[in-house]
């Protein structure tokens, strides 16, 4: 696994600042970017949210969980199982209990049809790796991966973390 892709437990720049420049955390940062990036990490404190995906060891998963992590959020996996065999659909129910229990959901693999009918049923924001240009490191028709080539996970990280905060921040 990449390590990367694994949560920070703290901010740096708060580190840094607090023990000075002999805490092994580096030079101290400057005021606006030090303030900047510990101000995103507080921006989803206290929210929680679903991870919907079956393999959490996915990338594009670890990616999506360490991004709301960073940002101050407490994330639960939820593995999406709807039995298909059964006579009436579970959706609506599970979709409307992740609506009380969760303030977003975050889903990682899980089909198209299967997000556009949890939205409106779940009441909360429900974001899609698809949106995010993460369910391939090249999603066809993606404008930004066809233009730029496939993204870095560091650039996918900030796209999951844009898109949390402007859907729940």
């Amino acid at each position: 696994m990449n390590p990367q892709l694994h949560p920070a437990p703290s901010c740096p720049h708060a580190a840094a600042s607090a023990g000075g420049s002999d805490s092994g955390q580096g030079p101290a940062p400057t005021t606006q970017g030090g303030a900047t990036h510990c101000h995103l990490l507080s921006t989803l404190k206290g929210r929680n949210l679903a991870l919907l995906c079956d393999d959490p060891a996915q990338p594009d998963a670890l990616l999506a969980y360490r991004a709301a992590i960073d940002l101050g959020a407490h994330v639960a996996l939820v593995r999406p199982r709807f039995g298909e065999g059964e006579q009436t659909d579970p959706l609506p129910e599970t979709a409307r209990m992740l609506g009380r229990l969760y303030d977003g959901i975050v889903c990682v693999a899980v089909p198209g049809d299967l997000v556009e009918r949890l939205r409106p049923l779940a009441g909360i924001p429900v974001l899609d790796d698809a949106a995010i240009c993460g369910r391939s490191p090249a999603a066809p028709g993606c404008a930004c991966c066809a233009a730029h080539g496939a993204p870095s996970d560091e650039q996918r990280l900030e796209l999951w973390q844009a898109a949390l905060v402007q859907s729940l921040g």
